[in-house]
């Protein structure tokens, strides 16, 4: 296993400080993603610039993904300190409302009353469009794209606004024919 060795700690911290790097310079570079921790650090930044809008669509809310603190507590700090912030949030394959609730993601932005209301969760398991991969967009400017959901390949690119907007446009067209979930 190389991330328990002196070179796969040179290799995360590389890593970390290119992701750092394109999201700093909103960068038109392609990043390949295929660890969760990965995908955790890389929606974390995503967070981090986001300026009023953060689109998800995924299967579900993975906790090896979403279970890192600092990815939630960036998604929180969003929600905060941003007044026109939103979280949306489609599943592929809808979570009952219990196993909704049993997310510590969801139940952490859910529980605190002051943003609960900018946070909005739909099923979309009645989607007409051909198969979408799974992704996550913030303000038609940056994104994550799931290439292969088998293997959880991925890229980021956190200055490719052609194809950050045609994300951001599939995800409104999602929304559209999703039903809304009530907590």
């Amino acid at each position: 296993m190389i991330f328990g060795t002196k070179a796969g700690k040179i290799m995360k911290e590389s890593y970390q400080d290119i992701v750092k790097k394109c999201a700093d310079a909103n960068e038109d570079f392609s990043i390949p993603n295929r660890d969760k921790t990965h995908a955790a650090f890389i929606i974390e930044n995503l967070f981090k610039k986001a300026d009023s809008e953060m689109y998800i669509y995924t299967g579900g809310l993975y906790d090896g993904v979403y279970g890192h603190k600092s990815l939630e507590e960036e998604a929180i700090k969003f929600l905060k300190e941003k007044s026109n912030a939103k979280l949306k949030i489609a599943f592929q394959t809808p979570p009952t409302k219990e196993e909704i609730l049993k997310n510590d993601f969801i139940k952490a932005l859910v529980s605190d009353e002051s943003i609960k209301d900018k946070i909005t969760l739909y099923d979309a398991s009645q989607l007409k469009l051909s198969k979408v991969n799974h992704f996550c967009v913030i303000d038609g400017k940056a994104y994550r794209y799931e290439l292969d959901h088998e293997t959880r390949r991925a890229i980021a690119n956190f200055g490719d606004r052609i194809t950050a907007d045609k994300l951001s446009s599939i995800f409104k067209i999602i929304i559209e024919e999703s039903t809304v979930i009530n907590l």
